[in-house]
């Protein structure tokens, strides 16, 4: 419905298809539905308490305490009842959103995106030594006992990005950024 709403704002084809970095890939449509039949049924293993919105921006480090503090959780509603718990995989795949999708770093517009009136994007995002070794690290992360594979969270972070296209209309620019950056992720995912 998102990906709908983002058609009508900007006229862009759901069905037409994009070449992200010399590659060809399919329409968002398209991408959509390979995305979301990469994501598997939850099990009963993946219902665990959750934050709801887990990335970077609302995850801060008390220095004077020596802990970790979360802001703006999301309470899950279920038959109309708020409570904790929920696909941890959300969480999961927001965190790798913010560590390898770079979503803060594109927010705060530390990006540069070739081809921005074309179907031929290239996204550039800064890359550097210590930031490939701690996305690497990342990727071999294990979180409620859930690695990122088992997690879905390749998938399910290119369907955020995908979906969050309309909620960014009063910027343009960022549209095309994040467009661009869930290509990225599914070339990656898909190849």
């Amino acid at each position: 419905a998102r990906l709908e709403i983002y058609e009508r704002q900007t006229g862009t084809s759901l069905s037409k298809g994009w070449i992200y970095d010399g590659q060809s890939l399919p329409g968002l449509h398209k991408i959509a539905e390979y995305c979301a039949k990469a994501i598997p049924l939850a099990s009963q293993q993946h219902i665990q308490v959750m934050h709801g919105d887990f990335c970077f921006s609302n995850i801060f480090y008390d220095f004077r305490a020596d802990m970790i503090r979360v802001v703006d959780p999301r309470g899950y509603v279920e038959d109309e009842r708020p409570t904790i718990f929920g696909d941890i995989r959300y969480d999961i795949a927001k965190l790798y959103h913010s560590a390898i999708g770079e979503y803060d770093t594109i927010i705060s517009g530390g990006y540069v995106l070739e081809g921005e009136c074309s179907n031929d994007l290239v996204l550039k995002l800064p890359q550097t030594a210590s930031l490939l070794e701690r996305q690497a690290v990342f990727r071999q992360g294990v979180f409620g006992k859930i690695g990122i594979t088992e997690a879905a969270a390749e998938p399910i972070s290119v369907l955020l990005f995908l979906s969050m296209l309309p909620l960014h209309q009063d910027r343009p620019d960022r549209q095309r950024a994040f467009l661009a950056n869930g290509l990225r992720l599914f070339k990656e995912f898909y190849t």
